[in-house]
């Protein structure tokens, strides 16, 4: 019966991989390097703008810091998913109009449990970088004072599957560890009435990042100090390219010199602050330097340092109030505040957005307790400044979160 019940609930967590679109983003950003990269506003923190490093609750599974694994309660295991809906409005300027997209994918699959009193293990599959992005111009004709179209379409990004172990180090210190694997495929197509040029790159490596935290109690407040960071790694990229000519047929099809695109280094470093069962805020920064990594293929763009900057809170009015359901619900708010690791022209975008957002508790059994979250987000991204656009979007995120118990026996009277 526990074997059926969690093979179900799998079932309703990939469905929405079908049920959405293959494309998480349609930014015409995504374009350069690795594509957009992901923001991790999801799970029980999304609604407090993604805020993590320095936060932990019991059950969660928290993708920011591995060390939050700590909070896994002795043989509970916990089940999580989300998924999103995003709609952009792109501007470039009064002049140029505007064009409009809507996309929606799954963004996480997680589950997490204790092996042990000290360790517990987490697996998520989460994205790294997005690809999206449909961008048409004309070309002059050599030899006649005709145009022709030529047409990009980019598709694909990183995923990221972590395994996760965090660790009790003392009842209030906890280290985790990230295990990841950083694969996908970063796809182009150039097409004209003259032909198509399909370039891809794919890749796979295993790379590690770390994380503490340190909680302690002060003047009626559980107070937790987080830090995360992760050295620098490279990926080899396995190019590819196919020409096809305008008679459909394939005049060019091999595979290219490998490139290696460079993951910096990172720093993080998080608190967080409850007070009771009421009240619970969080602030986070994080730090990557892009700078190092050189562009050797197009002197258009170039790589920038990221800094990233994320503060949320949320309230629950009365979370054992059995009459009223709304007071039992934890409403959330955040902000979160980066630049662009790419620089175009001098310039490197600012992305900020305003979320906020709901956890519903789900009716409890004596094995097992269940969430329903639901995020809203909205921001704006770059400057419709010239040759620049700007990206106005708003985010609709769901989660589902499971927890049951394991092995535990009861007694009755």
């Amino acid at each position: 019966m526990k074997n059926n019940k969690i093979l179900s609930l799998i079932i309703a967590i990939i469905l929405p991989c079908v049920v959405f679109g293959q494309n998480l983003t349609s930014n015409p950003f995504s374009m350069f390097g690795f594509g957009e990269l992901d923001r991790a506003t999801y799970g029980y923190f999304g609604g407090m703008g993604g805020v993590g490093i320095g936060m932990k609750q019991f059950n969660t599974i928290n993708n920011s810091n591995p060390a939050s694994l700590s909070s896994i309660l002795k043989q509970s295991f916990v089940l999580e998913s989300s998924v999103m809906g995003k709609y952009s409005l792109f501007s470039a300027g009064r002049a140029n109009g505007t064009e409009n997209s809507v996309n929606g994918n799954i963004e996480r699959i997680a589950m997490a449990f204790r092996t042990s009193d000290r360790v517990a293990i987490g697996l998520s599959l989460t994205p790294f970088t997005k690809i999206g992005y449909n961008i048409r111009k004309t070309n002059p004709i050599e030899g006649s004072n005709d145009v022709e179209e030529v047409h990009f379409l980019g598709s694909g990004g990183l995923n990221r599957i972590n395994m996760s172990t965090g660790i009790n180090i003392l009842p209030s210190l906890s280290l985790g560890i990230n295990a990841s694997l950083i694969f996908g495929n970063l796809t182009q197509d150039e097409n004209s009435s003259s032909w198509n040029i399909q370039t891809n790159s794919r890749t796979s490596r295993v790379n590690f990042d770390f994380g503490l935290q340190y909680s302690f109690n002060s003047n009626e407040k559980q107070i937790t100090l987080g830090m995360v960071g992760g050295l620098k790694s490279s990926l080899t990229m396995h190019n590819s390219i196919k020409v096809i000519n305008s008679d459909d047929k394939i005049v060019e099809d091999k595979g290219l010199l490998n490139t290696v695109m460079n993951v910096p280094m990172f720093l993080g470093v998080g608190i967080g602050v409850e007070k009771g069962t009421k009240l619970y805020w969080g602030v986070d920064y994080r730090f990557q330097k892009w700078s190092e990594t050189v562009n050797k293929n197009n002197s258009y763009y170039k790589y920038c340092d990221t800094h990233n900057f994320k503060v949320g809170v949320s309230y629950t009015p009365n979370a054992t109030d059995v009459r009223n359901y709304f007071k039992r619900v934890t409403y959330q708010m955040g902000l979160n505040i980066s630049n662009s690791y790419i620089e175009l022209n001098g310039y490197s975008p600012i992305e900020y957005g305003i979320s906020v957002g709901a956890i519903m508790p789900l009716k409890q059994t004596l094995n097992s307790v269940g969430r329903f979250t639901i995020n809203l987000e909205y921001g704006k991204m770059g400057s419709r400044k010239e040759d620049f656009f700007r990206e106005d979007f708003i985010k609709l995120s769901f989660g589902f979160t499971f927890a049951e118990s394991w092995f535990v026996r009861h007694k009755f009277k």
